[in-house]
């Protein structure tokens, strides 16, 4: 079911006995790269909505961007969104666990004129995103949190 609110606390398995706050956070950087998310390193990755995470994840002018048609005067918006998603690490009863939460704002949902686009090797003058960021945020969610507790 799709939700604007999402949160679980995902205990963290699989580190080992030294070093575990490093390891805690080296998960969470694994959950929010689109290389973990595939089943296959070599799989292609357009169809993972990485970009729900912050906008853009960009190098060498490829990576996501987003901006609002100048209209009427207005100033165009480019840039970054911040990430829907968010990671608090927790150590309880020396047991480690991620409260990860999550929402989607209305800006996301209703942002008039606005226009996602990712540039990349295949997509030099930027291909439009057209997927709706609400299915984005409960996939990504879902992913992030198997991620964590795998």
């Amino acid at each position: 079911k799709d939700n604007l609110f999402k949160f679980c606390i995902e205990k963290v398995r699989n580190i080992g006995k030294y070093n575990e706050d490093i390891q805690v956070l080296q998960k969470i950087g694994k959950a929010t790269l689109k290389i973990y998310w595939k089943k296959y390193p070599r799989e292609c990755g357009y169809k993972y909505d990485t970009w729900i995470l912050g906008l853009p994840r960009a190098q060498r002018g490829t990576g996501y961007y987003y901006s609002n048609n100048q209209k009427r005067g207005k100033k165009p918006i480019e840039g970054r969104h911040v990430s829907a998603i968010r990671f608090t690490p927790l150590l309880l009863k020396d047991r480690y666990y991620v409260l990860v939460y999550g929402f989607v704002t209305r800006d996301w949902l209703y942002y008039k004129d606005l226009k996602l686009k990712h540039f990349g090797k295949y997509h030099m003058n930027g291909k439009d995103i057209k997927k709706n960021p609400l299915v984005a945020f409960n996939e990504a969610f879902d992913k992030v949190c198997k991620i964590i507790s795998g």
